[in-house]
């Protein structure tokens, strides 16, 4: 299974009203985790991404597709295209909150 059908597989089985989403060679820090906890959910329409942190300290590029979003909002706009697939490489990153 590719990346984007596993994504709607996990909206399809989660129990909770959103779902964050995160690559398997990234990590939610505490301070994001922290963060995340303290977002205003109420709002279906608004997604979060979550911007890459590097192990040197330095934030490298907003990561898109690390997402908190609504599975509601998920499944209205169709979730993701599973014949479109991207591999961008095998780099460990840490996702901080923006």
């Amino acid at each position: 299974m590719e990346y984007s059908g596993a994504r709607n597989l996990a909206f399809h089985v989660a129990k909770t009203p959103w779902v964050l989403c995160a690559d398997i060679d990234h990590v939610v820090t505490k301070d994001a985790l922290t963060a995340i906890l303290q977002l205003d959910l109420t709002d279906h329409n608004v997604a979060y991404t979550f911007q890459r942190k590097k192990k040197n300290g330095e934030f490298g590029c907003l990561a898109t597709i690390n997402i908190l979003m609504s599975r509601d909002k998920y499944f209205e706009i169709g979730g993701h295209d599973e014949d479109f697939s991207v591999t961008t490489g095998e780099k460990r990153h840490s996702l901080v909150s923006a």
